[in-house]
């Protein structure tokens, strides 16, 4: 997988990319621990959801979602139908995200994250 050069334009630009990519560990995380799938298909369901993965080796997933009102509905919808999970809402920049050299990890940047 070769990362972008530059940054995201939108949040189109960056689901595009994540459409070319996957999480190796998802299906075996799936296989031992089944309410990932479970959390996934939760998220996906909701209104607004653009995108659902597992993050990692299984610990946390995320979503991608319309807009910021989608993703603060997605959060409130989940905490009252699954209330021992734990979700909260977060929010990209505007500015986009920037990869300063291939290679590094993302991270602040004087134009935005």
């Amino acid at each position: 997988m070769t990362l972008p050069q530059g940054r995201f334009h939108d949040t189109a630009d960056l689901l595009r990319f994540l459409e070319t990519t996957r999480n190796d560990l998802e299906e075996p995380a799936r296989r031992l621990q089944p309410v990932i799938g479970e959390v996934l298909a939760a998220m996906a369901s909701l209104p607004g959801a653009l995108l659902t993965r597992m993050s990692g080796s299984g610990a946390t997933c995320f979503g991608i979602f319309a807009d910021d009102d989608c993703c603060r509905r997605a959060a409130s919808v989940l905490k009252e139908r699954a209330p021992g999970w734990w979700s909260a809402p977060t929010f990209v920049p505007e500015t986009g995200i920037v990869h300063e050299a291939p290679g590094q990890d993302i991270g602040p940047t004087l134009q935005g994250l």
